[in-house]
């Protein structure tokens, strides 16, 4: 039988496979933990304490039927078990997915990011309890453009505009524009790009028209772009 230590608790092994995760000891609980395995992606990663105990419980059921089955089928149900005791980092980033990306309107980095930010913290509780929770994303989103000095942000600054409203990137995206917003755009538009006033379509070859503008004005208001620089223009169109 083989030991294999971990950042928190070990792994035993023997020719068949994993054959048991033990915990370790945190601040705040028995966990067993694997900085390794979450950084390739490979194995379990993560057991909070609950499903340390909902582990042993699983195997102990499997002993007291051990005698009505065949050797292949122990390890075989046994294999099942500990191959679904925990979470891998792809499990985190999926859960992580589903709770933020759509209402974050987050990226496949911020995602995997957040994941990361989660993994590293996580110490007795199961990551869905850190996640219902709301965790701390929109901390996260603040100290990213606030605090960070070389200026390279993770989170768009339409991200950090939507939290600093109290609001989640998805409300703020689906909010009524102001009178002062609709004048901010504008502004940004006309001092961006070159127009033909007369044109009611996108462009002419005068200039940008007044779909052009609206569309601007909608990117704007749903994040998809963040500042004239981000459009989608003709670059003749384009004032220097």
């Amino acid at each position: 039988m083989e030991r294999i230590e971990k950042d928190y608790g070990y792994m035993l092994k023997d020719k068949t496979g994993v054959t048991y995760y033990h915990g370790g000891s945190t601040d705040n609980g028995v966990v067993y933990k694997d900085y390794e395995a979450f950084k390739s992606g490979e194995g379990i990663c993560y057991i909070g304490e609950f499903g340390l105990e909902e582990l042993e419980d699983k195997l102990e059921q499997l002993e007291t039927r051990r005698q009505f089955l065949s050797g292949e089928e122990y390890l075989q149900e046994r294999a099942i078990i500990l191959a679904n005791c925990g979470e891998t980092r792809q499990s985190i980033i999926e859960q992580v997915r589903q709770a933020f990306g759509n209402d974050y309107m987050m990226s496949d980095k911020q995602v995997e990011y957040f994941a990361e930010d989660v993994f590293q913290l996580a110490d007795w509780a199961c990551i869905a309890t850190y996640l219902a929770e709301n965790f701390n994303l929109d901390d996260l989103i603040e100290f990213d453009h606030d605090y960070n000095p070389e200026g390279r942000h993770l989170f768009t600054y339409f991200q950090y505009e939507a939290v600093m409203n109290d609001m989640t990137p998805k409300e703020y995206a689906d909010r009524d524009l102001s009178y002062e917003e609709l004048i901010q755009f504008g502004e940004e538009f006309e001092n961006a790009f070159i127009q033909d006033k007369d044109c009611p379509d996108d462009w002419s070859d005068k200039g940008l028209g007044d779909n052009a503008l609206l569309t601007y004005i909608e990117e704007r208001r749903t994040g998809v772009i963040s500042g004239p620089d981000e459009f989608n223009c003709p670059p003749q169109f384009i004032r220097k």
